[in-house]
Formats: C-alpha cells, sequence, structure tokens
C-alpha cells in the first residue's frame, strides 16, 4: 500500500496538520510486519518518496518524515519532475535540502543516531522516546517532529 492507497478515498494529500499526523501514520504502519506492501512484498523507499512528493508536494511536513525515516536514500529524476516549479519556488530552502541529503553523500551522523535509535526501539518508539530522561527538543527529533529542512 502507497502513501496516496493510505490516504483514500482521496488523491490529494490532506491540509493542515492531518498531513504530518497522516505520514507519521504511514511510516508507522508501512514498516510494520503483515502490513501490506507495494512492489511484490517489498518495501521501495524511493516509489514511497515519489507518492509522498506527487501527492503532497505543498506540503513539505509529510515530504520531511517520510525522508526522515531513512538511513539513507537517493533521489531520482522523477522526484524533481514530481514537484511543479511554483512549490519548488515557494519552499525551495526545503528541497534544496532534501536533495541535497538524498545524494551519495552520507546522512549526518545525528541522523544516522536517530535511526539507530528508532530501529532499537522499535514499535515501541511513540510510546518509549516521551518516557527518556533526555530533553524534549531530542524527544521530538526522535519522533519525526518537522524541522522545516533535512540534515
Amino acid at each position: 500500500m502507497g502513501f496516496v492507497s493510505f490516504l483514500a478515498p482521496t488523491t490529494s494529500c490532506p491540509k493542515s496538520l492531518d498531513v504530518y499526523s497522516s505520514a507519521c501514520s504511514y511510516v508507522g504502519l508501512a514498516k510494520q510486519p503483515g502490513w501490506p506492501q507495494p512492489l511484490g512484498g517489498t518495501y521501495d523507499p524511493y516509489t514511497s518518496c515519489l507518492q509522498v512528493l506527487q501527492a503532497c508536494h505543498s506540503y513539505p511536513r509529510a515530504v520531511e518524515v517520510v525522508v526522515n525515516t531513512y538511513e539513507h536514500i537517493k533521489s531520482t529524476s522523477k522526484w524533481k519532475a514530481a514537484i511543479p516549479e511554483d512549490v519548488f519556488e515557494r519552499h525551495q530552502d526545503f528541497y534544496d535540502s532534501l536533495f541535497s541529503v538524498c545524494s551519495n553523500s552520507p546522512r549526518s551522523l545525528m541522523h544516522l543516531c536517530r535511526c539507530a535509535i528508532r530501529m532499537t526501539l522499535s514499535e515501541r518508539c511513540h510510546r518509549g522516546v516521551p518516557l527518556l530522561s533526555i530533553p524534549q527538543s531530542m524527544k521530538k527529533y526522535l519522533l519525526l517532529e518537522p524541522e522545516g529542512i533535512i540534515y
């Protein structure tokens, strides 16, 4: 099940905070065992990110949540084509950061640590992170709270 199918019955991205909630729900569910997977049983990050860009290009928060669930992901030419020029210009700082990190360069150590912590906590992530004795800003980072730019 792709992101657009997850948002059914509409084929467009929901408005406002629903974008963030929907993206969080999707990435949380899509990686769970037994959840319907796209492409013959394979969870494909490139296809998932493309679907999010096609449906939600005007909502960088949704794109950010999905992209930040991966340790490393490389963009394709289809990604850039999915973003209308006026939307790219309106959110240029965000999209510049997206294409910068989705290159051949490794993600930041901070992001890789986030991925390792989230992987360790697995399905307990959203229940476990709030219980950690760490600053609130770190909890938000671990829970993929959008920052408006991708590191």
